[in-house]
């Protein structure tokens, strides 16, 4: 697929090549990314490139002075992100992760690094795991900080800032007074200089406290796993990745039963770690409009797939279907009706009625 002039990849997005290989793509209104950075200092006009065979990718905004860079690492066949970099106006602040979504460094231009403490609890996020939850749990000394931070920052004890659904959270009410001074203190200088710069760079050192600066940081590396996803960048092979078309003996009918009129965007096949077996968007640039099906030639095997459909302008809803049976010369019916309910994502978003 990497061969071909232009990568589809859904939702009326399509990357380009250029003379080194690297695949590039303005992300339209509907794109995941798009929404993530929706609110930040990197909303705007902004295009991916994503260099498959050196597993980097790059966010160029339209300002130049706007950057986010990374690499990727293969997590049970799939490519998520292994480090993150926010660049703007000469400032930056990095981010590596592990293969358990456990944030192992993060540090700024202005020399500030910091680190899990020596000692500190293993990876708790099941190995694989993915959206911001995961990342959350796999993080508990560095949530536990800047909550303590988010608590002692508002006499009352909230963050100042409304944040909605599972993963986002709601901060547990600290106490004002001698209590949350002492939790101000406990919090580590170097992170705490880190968190700051960082919400510098997206534009929201307005706010509270730094939990939403934790939260959008977070929800954009999901977005990018997410992406990598659709993108069918994924699947190791002799240390090495495979875009091969997904293909086999199976078929998987996917049924819009919606009522409502809304489409699914995207079907996503999820890497079979165990097994090998290949993952990405079954869709490519199709939709399934509502009332219609859709049939893909799947690998036999016990799957994890994840529907995906708009919700409203800047949401998404993700339908999880977990441990569904694909049987060789067998149809296995996958539908999806209004009344299901789906994953939030971003997990912040807010429906407008």
């Amino acid at each position: 697929m990497l061969n071909l002039h232009v990568w589809q990849t859904g939702c009326g997005n399509a990357m380009w090549p250029d003379p080194g290989g690297v695949m590039s793509m303005a992300l339209g209104a509907g794109h995941p990314l798009k929404s993530a950075l929706k609110g930040s200092l990197f909303d705007g006009d902004v295009v991916l490139s994503v260099d498959a065979d050196n597993l980097t990718f790059e966010l160029r905004h339209s300002d130049p002075s706007r950057l986010i860079t990374g690499t990727l690492q293969f997590v049970a066949g799939a490519a998520e992100v292994r480090t993150i970099r926010f660049e703007r106006a000469g400032l930056s602040v990095g981010m590596s992760f592990d293969a358990y979504q456990r944030i192992t460094r993060i540090e700024s231009s202005t020399g500030l690094v910091w680190a899990p403490p020596t000692g500190s609890a293993g990876p708790v996020a099941p190995f694989g795991g993915s959206g911001v939850d995961a990342y959350l749990a796999a993080n508990p000394e560095l949530v536990s900080f800047v909550r303590q931070s988010t608590d002692a920052a508002s006499p009352g004890g909230g963050t100042g800032v409304s944040q909605g659904g599972t993963g986002s959270g709601s901060v547990v009410p600290g106490a004002g007074g001698a209590k949350a001074i002492s939790g101000a203190q406990s919090i580590p200088s170097e992170l705490s200089g880190i968190i700051g710069t960082l919400g510098l760079l997206l534009g929201l050192q307005g706010a509270a406290a730094a939990w939403p600066v934790l939260l959008l940081a977070l929800n954009i590396v999901v977005a990018v796993n997410l992406t990598m996803g659709m993108l069918s960048i994924g699947g190791e092979v002799d240390g090495g990745s495979t875009s091969e078309p997904i293909t086999g003996g199976a078929t998987l009918r996917v049924i819009n039963d919606r009522s409502d009129g809304v489409p699914i965007w995207f079907v996503v096949l999820l890497v079979d770690a165990q097994s090998g077996l290949p993952g990405g968007n079954l869709l490519g640039e199709e939709a399934i409009p509502a009332g219609e099906t859709r049939d893909f030639a799947v690998p036999p095997g016990v799957r994890d797939i994840n529907v995906i459909s708009p919700l409203g302008s800047e949401c998404y809803e993700i339908f999880q279907r977990l441990g569904t049976e694909l049987v060789l010369d067998t149809v296995t019916e996958l539908p999806i009706v209004q009344t299901d309910s789906g994953q939030l994502y971003p997990s912040d978003c807010i429906v407008a009625p």
